[in-house]
């Protein structure tokens, strides 16, 4: 599949991420990573704006052992020159898809 461009990547993001109320009326951004076997876009970039410094993370799908993998960075600042801007993300959490579903017979 050709690579997609920035400008095509920022429509998909604009068009297919949305504000929802939950019930308890909080608002939630949702975001949808849409086939992403078949597209550039792997992951979903999480970044906190607020007075907390928080780190970054990386939400992306494993379909090899079936769940959502979150990583973080370890790297924020190099020096003055470098070429390479490798902040080192890693694995911090797996999450099994579907590890909470509730059978029938559990109720």
């Amino acid at each position: 599949m050709a690579k997609m461009s920035d400008a095509n990547v920022k429509k998909l993001l604009t068009e297919h991420a949305d504000g929802y109320f939950g019930a308890a009326g909080d608002r939630y951004l949702q975001v949808g990573l849409f086939y992403p076997r078949n597209t550039d876009v792997k992951a979903i970039h999480v970044g906190l704006m607020d007075v907390r410094a928080a780190d970054d993370i990386r939400v992306e799908y494993d379909f090899d052992r079936d769940g959502w993998v979150i990583k973080q960075a370890s790297i924020f600042m190099w020096e003055a020159g470098d070429e390479v801007l490798d902040s080192d993300w890693q694995e911090v959490a797996f999450i099994q898809a579907w590890g909470r579903e509730v059978d029938g017979d559990d109720e």
